[in-house]
């Protein structure tokens, strides 16, 4: 009906108007603050100085990351050489022991020939 057509018609219109008042504040308070170079300086240093602040949070965080890769890297490396050396230890105690079972071999043969 019209007057359904007319109220959603004012809703809308109401909901732009309150956008444009919104809109207009946000354009006042831009002017005001061109207005006011004191104000500019001020904000245009308070960046400035978070600016750094992040630059450094930032580069202190670099080299703890650094540190904790190289820590990590270290660890790796050292897990690595026990690994090996575990390794060596092992091929060398089995060269050992079938050193140890050839010689047993061995002598097993020699009693059989003695025995024959």
């Amino acid at each position: 009906s019209c007057e359904e057509e007319c109220a959603s018609t004012k809703k809308q219109l109401e909901s732009d108007i309150r956008d444009k008042h919104r809109q207009l504040d946000l354009l006042n308070n831009k002017i005001s603050s061109t207005n006011d170079p004191m104000g500019v300086d001020s904000t245009i240093n308070k960046y400035n100085a978070e600016y750094k602040q992040l630059q450094l949070q930032q580069l202190k965080q670099e080299k703890e990351n650094m540190a904790n890769k190289k820590a990590v890297a270290d660890e790796i490396r050292k897990a690595l050489e026990m690994a090996k050396k575990y390794e060596d230890a092992k091929r060398k105690q089995l060269s050992e022991m079938n050193a140890y079972i050839e010689k047993r071999k061995k002598e097993c043969a020699k009693i059989e020939l003695l025995d024959s």
